[in-house]
């Protein structure tokens, strides 16, 4: 609709791996005013963003869980001045141009692809295979969740376990 104001206008989401379907603006550090970071604690890729936002010392809020409002149900998810972004790799793309003032080089992307979609990956799995580091993520996580992570750690484990063991369910 052409009479919507452009803030109301629906964004278009990027997919995992995907880059954004309109460019942010070229903003600086100092431009952005209102940064929130959507989703877990114990996350990996949540963690990699969150260390990232707080080596360059930019102010965000951190809100526990999916973006509520949002068709991309994954974690982590990065609103930047009312701009969504989607998916860690992406994230990385985008912030090294904002925080850096530029692009990743070709080499830098090959790195940072790997460490996404291979280590954190495998990260995920072996931290996921144990129900005693499960349940040690279940502290850490605290509250409900916690709770729920604690009681269900080794039935994930075991899940985790077969998929390993059985590639073709990966």
């Amino acid at each position: 609709n052409q009479n919507t104001p452009l803030m109301e206008q629906p964004t278009k989401l990027n997919r995992e791996k995907e880059d954004l379907k309109e460019p942010l603006p070229e903003w600086t550090k100092d431009d952005l005013k209102d940064v929130a970071l959507y989703g877990s604690k114990i996350s990996p890729p949540c963690c990699k963003i969150r260390t990232i936002l707080n080596h360059y010392g930019v102010k965000f809020s951190q809100i526990e869980g999916p973006k509520k409002d949002s068709e991309y149900k994954k974690v982590p998810v990065l609103m930047l001045n009312g701009r969504q972004v989607n998916d860690s790799f992406i994230m990385v793309k985008e912030l090294a141009k904002i925080l850096d003032g530029k692009a990743l080089t070709p080499e830098l992307i090959e790195v940072e692809e790997t460490f996404t979609f291979g280590a954190m990956i495998s990260l995920e799995a072996d931290v996921a295979d144990s129900c005693s580091d499960l349940c040690g993520c279940a502290g850490l996580l605290g509250g409900c969740l916690g709770c729920l992570l604690g009681t269900l750690s080794c039935c994930i484990a075991c899940g985790v376990n077969i998929r390993k063991g059985k590639p073709e369910l990966k």
